[in-house]
């Protein structure tokens, strides 16, 4: 993926029009490829307030993201990653990243 095909996804429209609210929003890429976390931190960069690429695989991502994260209201953009999950496996792992507490 080039930087002008990220910055046209659905991901970087959506944070534009946080943006354009105001809503000051932290962008939390997680890939295995270092190449295309920092691909998606330069698209990024123009539409959100601070950048946190987890180098990691998804099932191990929740242990890496920052405290801070959860301090706000979270807007979810998830990319098709999950779509490589059965039902049963990914819907627990998105409550563990959630850090869902019943709520």
């Amino acid at each position: 993926m080039t930087l002008d095909e990220y910055s046209n996804s659905p991901l970087s429209g959506g944070a534009k029009y946080l943006q354009q609210q105001g809503v000051p929003c932290t962008y939390l890429p997680v890939d295995i490829s270092t190449a295309f976390l920092e691909i998606a931190a330069r698209a990024m960069a123009p539409f959100v307030a601070r950048i946190c690429p987890i180098h990691a695989t998804f099932e191990t991502c929740s242990g890496r993201i920052p405290s801070s994260a959860y301090e706000h209201t979270a807007y979810c953009m998830i990319g098709l990653t999950f779509m490589n999950f059965m039902p049963d496996r990914i819907l627990p792992l998105l409550k563990e990243i959630s850090r869902d507490q019943g709520r």
